[in-house]
């Protein structure tokens, strides 16, 4: 059997398991960030064994274990509640326990074949993913993680050019009714730390902007790589960031061929991070290079395999048979 771990209202998840329907396989979808509140669980350990059990199945049942989506606990009907008990104190330690059980629950299924193994996404990030990725052989941006603002000064300076400021996470959107506020990636201007008086700030990552040809999703499974273009750069809305989406006036997706030599060390830099799946972004420059950004392991796929005909649901289906056998 399949076990899919993945959150409420994934379109790409629904289409495949579509396939999975229609190749009639086994499997049960289980909403992570619901887990705790649908779902009977327990893991029972003892001087022999241990075993972990899932609404009465045991993890020995399932022999393939897709990790779509972690889910949102921070909405969960749980954490909801409890902000309005000890307000942030509550929700800090139900975030931590949650993340505890998670971490008890993956690590149990000791036999089973991962699509997307969550220890290696836990373990991954941007920092980890650049020294990766230049250890495999990809162009990466010239980059700087500092909370000081004589560093950032030097180091805008040495690259004479613009450059970019981003989280070092997750892109993320705050807001109340009134007011929307977006921390994403943004050209930051070589005057920006004069006016900025403060010496110390949040640690950021600064990269050298790099002016570009055309932007490149890049889906990988089972070490095939399906690449889309995407010519953001062709608006200004989408210019720093295609995810800065012009609803009225689309970017155009088209497919793209990679050359084999990026393509093997994309291969080498997925092997590197324990992935054998994630979404890639990387960009081809006006001078022709081509310099990796990031890889999201639980990216969607959906925006790749529609506009370019890649049929990915269905592949992703196929690769969860595979491992099955």
């Amino acid at each position: 059997m399949i076990l899919i771990l993945t959150a409420h209202g994934d379109h790409s998840t629904d289409q495949t398991i579509d396939w999975l329907n229609y190749y009639n396989v086994q499997y049960q979808r289980i909403n992570i960030d619901d887990l705790l509140a649908n779902h009977t669980v327990a893991y029972s350990i003892d001087h022999n064994h241990s075993e972990f059990t899932i609404d009465q199945h045991q993890t020995s049942d399932f022999k393939v274990v897709w990790f779509r989506k972690s889910g949102v606990f921070r909405s969960s009907d749980l954490m909801l509640q409890s902000k309005n008990i000890l307000s942030d104190q509550l929700s800090s330690f139900l975030s931590f326990e949650y993340t505890a059980f998670i971490q008890a629950l993956t690590i149990s299924f000791t036999k089973a074949k991962w699509l997307c193994n969550i220890e290696a996404v836990n373990s991954l990030d941007k920092t980890k993913q650049l020294i990766l990725a230049s250890k495999a052989g990809l162009d990466i941006p010239e980059s700087l993680i500092t909370n000081d603002r004589k560093q950032a000064i030097a180091f805008l300076q040495k690259l004479k050019g613009k450059s970019i400021i981003k989280p070092l996470a997750e892109s993320e959107i705050f807001g109340t009714p009134e007011n929307k506020y977006s921390i994403s990636p943004k050209l930051l201007s070589k005057d920006f730390f004069r006016y900025f008086k403060r010496k110390k700030f949040l640690p950021s990552l600064i990269q050298e902007y790099l002016e570009k040809d055309i932007e490149l999703r890049i889906f990988y499974l089972d070490s095939e790589c399906y690449a889309m273009a995407i010519f953001s750069q062709l608006d200004e809305q989408t210019k720093v960031d295609y995810r800065n989406y012009n609803f009225k006036k689309p970017n155009r997706f088209v497919p793209y061929n990679l050359p084999k030599t990026i393509l093997k060390s994309i291969q080498c830099f997925m092997e590197y991070a324990g992935l054998n799946t994630g979404s890639i972004d990387m960009i081809k420059t006006k001078s022709g290079r081509f310099v990796f950004l990031e890889v999201n392991p639980k990216g969607q796929y959906d925006m790749v395999s529609n506009p370019c005909n890649y049929f990915l649901e269905e592949k992703i289906a196929l690769s969860l048979i595979n491992k099955l056998n």
